[in-house]
């Protein structure tokens, strides 16, 4: 095989870019901290500027069978539940060229795996230290072993110790907000008799998502709200249901009995952490990818999009171009979409929680007509980018 490619983290990110490089005959290996990987999370929604790479991988027969594809995503009022906006996405695929999905994250991990060597996945790796003499790389792990490779990929999220050893330690930006999760079976949903399984509620200091996952027999619902007191970022930390309401006061009742129909057990809680755009993303003979690079917030639902564009493009550029000009090559090309994707995310988070008034009323009246016009003839940029065909941004000669 080729040159030897070590990926520190095995998540959505790293496993997509594994299997692309694997495709182009590179020896591949990927290191992962925890004992297993775990299918942890919940809803994750896919659009299609991340679909047409996993079908690229081949993945389409699965995402077909784990996704779902409502056929409209509303944006609704917190109050009254009017309908501000929708984005009618049954055209998705004619628009785009493939669909949008809604998938549990812990299923979509599952597909990657399945198309990997599993000899190949070293779980209880935890990296602690690398050293790049120019010509490769010697990574130690706390478990004792030694590893090395030609190249080495940071796959290890917004901790990174891949991104440390680049820039430097820094920490993340707590970002005010924290989000409520729970998952509801499609038939206890049913039962409260919302009729769009597939919507956002915006209001003053809060926003509710919920669509449905796991081909539709279940739905996960996520609430993020302005809530400073909480800086705790744990997957596991359980919330009360009277916690979550407490939050939602006011809010419509239709609403609140989606939210009602989580039982306590069944809502966890987390703060909401990004980090400011790098300065770069590589040096010498390691490089980021995915939160690593630029953790985002949730509020454009790109964050898995984003590492899985990451994975396409620095494929192509490690099959076609040697080691230094290709880490810079791809940089350079995908350091301005994640950056202003990243921007994009934050400013949701302003525009999302605006209380009523004139703001409000131009954020929807602008919502609306982006919509509108997305539906009849345009492409959404975010969506319409093709890091399968993309340009690369090559430096200057």
């Amino acid at each position: 095989m080729g040159q030897r490619i070590a990926i520190i983290g095995g998540g959505i990110g790293g496993l997509t870019a594994a299997l692309l490089l694997i495709q182009r005959g590179f020896d591949v290996h990927i290191y992962e901290r925890a004992p297993q990987l775990l299918e942890l999370g919940a809803g994750l929604q896919l659009g299609p500027n991340a679909v047409r790479i996993l079908h690229a991988i081949g993945l389409a027969g699965g995402l077909a069978r784990i996704g779902c594809q409502a056929p409209q995503f509303a944006i609704r009022r917190w109050k009254d539940g009017e309908q501000i906006a929708a984005r009618e996405q049954a055209r998705f695929e004619e628009i785009y060229g493939v669909p949008n999905y809604t998938v549990h994250r812990g299923e979509l991990l599952s597909l990657l795996l399945h198309e990997f060597p599993q000899e190949r996945v070293h779980v209880s790796h935890a990296c602690q230290s690398i050293a790049d003499d120019g010509q490769q790389v010697r990574i130690g792990f706390a478990n004792g072993r030694e590893e090395v490779a030609d190249l080495v990929i940071g796959a290890d999220g917004i901790h990174s110790t891949i991104r440390a050893a680049i820039i430097g330690p820094d920490k993340p930006l707590f970002s005010g907000f924290c989000a409520y999760r729970g998952i509801i079976p499609a038939d206890r949903f049913d039962r409260i008799g919302e009729d769009k399984r597939a919507a956002c509620w915006l209001g003053p200091g809060a926003h509710i998502a919920h669509y449905p996952i796991s081909a539709g027999a279940l739905i996960n619902v996520v609430g993020v709200v302005t809530e400073p007191s909480w800086t705790r970022e744990s997957w596991f930390d359980q919330a009360s249901k009277a916690e979550y309401l407490a939050h939602l006061q006011d809010w419509h009742p239709g609403l609140r009995a989606i939210v009602s129909a989580l039982e306590d057990e069944e809502i966890m809680k987390w703060a909401l952490y990004d980090r400011e755009p790098l300065p770069t993303w590589s040096r010498g003979r390691v490089v980021l990818l995915g939160d690593a690079a630029h953790a985002m917030l949730s509020f454009m639902g790109q964050g898995a999009a984003q590492a899985i564009e990451d994975g396409a493009v620095l494929a192509r550029c490690l099959d076609t171009l040697a080691p230094d000009i290709a880490l810079s090559t791809y940089e350079r090309t995908r350091r301005p979409r994640a950056s202003q994707i990243q921007a994009a995310s934050r400013a949701n988070g302003v525009t999302f929680h605006l209380p009523d008034g004139a703001a409000q009323q131009e954020r929807d009246a602008a919502m609306k007509g982006f919509m509108a016009r997305e539906a009849s003839q345009s492409s959404d940029p975010v969506f319409s980018y093709n890091a399968l065909e993309i340009e690369l941004e090559m430096a200057a000669a």
